[in-house]
């Protein structure tokens, strides 16, 4: 296991792949395609990768058959880096190394590449950060000797909003459950009701998402509770570790499966108010009349001592200011 400040430092030899840290769950899932939705071209031939960038418009990535001049993996990565870390002249594409962020070093250690980044990592949107990750692994991974990338951001490894850990990233985690890449994002504004000032009532809020097509708008919107209100109007009313295991409909039923996380409440915020953003929030949805609240599959908790989860919820406007 080596460490470098510069990938140009590396002598020639066989190593293994970046470290990226964390594992990452569903949201997993990310930007694959051209920006126009065209299907990638055929499979590179040997001695060739398909490197990625970022559209111009912030959507999608774009992908450039690359013939590789070098054959170790060690010399092959700090080719496909040179390559990203040129000024191009190109306006349609971003490279995902010139993205505002500083890259402060490698760690190669077996088949597992992990990228050093400094502070400004977290200041990306997340639709930057999401499109940067996919590029870096979708790209590096296609060396031989290299089959994982991790990121750690001022040495620790990186974590969701809920500070989950993404772990070392597959090109499979960037592929749908048919088998498909997942290449289609748009943008979104969800009527979403967070907690006002004093905890005790809801205030509704107009938040434009930037979504992957593929997540379920109900699951979209209790992701988005559990990270809270993006500008300043309203409070949280989920505990900021709690899981979203599952969302589900059935016959205008919305079944609600969490991580116990969230029977510890949000503080300052009443049980009534936490239930009934989720509610009122999927209830925004037309094919949604009542929500089923479960903790790790079960229904046998009382939320807070004073709601009761074997009930379903509708709607209540009262509570909202």
């Amino acid at each position: 296991m080596e460490r470098y400040k510069n990938l140009s430092q590396i002598h020639i030899r066989q190593i293994g792949a970046f470290f990226l840290t964390g594992v990452c769950l569903l949201f997993c899932a990310l930007f694959l395609a051209s920006c126009k939705g065209k299907e990638d071209p055929a499979a590179p031939a040997e001695g060739e990768i398909a490197v990625s960038y970022i559209n111009k418009d912030m959507t999608a990535l774009v992908t450039e058959t690359y013939e590789l001049q070098s054959t170790g993996t060690v010399e092959q990565l700090m080719e496909v880096i040179d390559l990203w870390n040129e000024t191009s002249q190109d306006l349609n594409r971003k490279s995902p190394l010139q993205m505002g962020f500083t890259v402060d070093g490698y760690l190669l250690d077996g088949k597992n590449l992990t990228i050093e980044v400094g502070a400004d990592y977290k200041r990306l949107s997340r639709s930057e950060e999401v499109l940067i990750r996919a590029a870096l692994v979708r790209t590096l991974t296609q060396i031989k000797g290299v089959s994982s990338l991790s990121i750690n951001v001022e040495k620790e490894p990186l974590t969701d909003s809920a500070g989950y850990l993404y772990g070392a990233m597959t090109p499979d985690m960037f592929i749908d459950s048919n088998g498909g890449e997942i290449n289609n994002y748009d943008e979104v504004t969800l009527r979403l009701y967070f907690a006002n000032d004093t905890g005790d009532r809801l205030v509704a809020v107009n938040q434009r998402i930037f979504r992957n097509t593929n997540t379920s708008m109900e699951r979209l919107i209790v992701e988005e509770l559990v990270d809270g209100p993006s500008g300043s109007t309203g409070k949280p009313v989920l505990q900021e570790k709690t899981r979203v295991i599952s969302v589900m409909i059935t016959d205008g039923t919305c079944y609600v499966n969490l991580s116990s996380d969230f029977l510890s409440g949000c503080n300052g915020v009443t049980p009534e108010v936490t239930l009934y953003a989720v509610v009122d929030s999927l209830a925004e949805l037309s094919n949604i009349y009542r929500v089923q609240f479960l903790v790790e599959g079960s229904t046998d908790h009382m939320y807070q001592e004073s709601m009761d989860l074997n009930l379903t919820y509708t709607r209540n406007l009262d509570i909202v200011e």
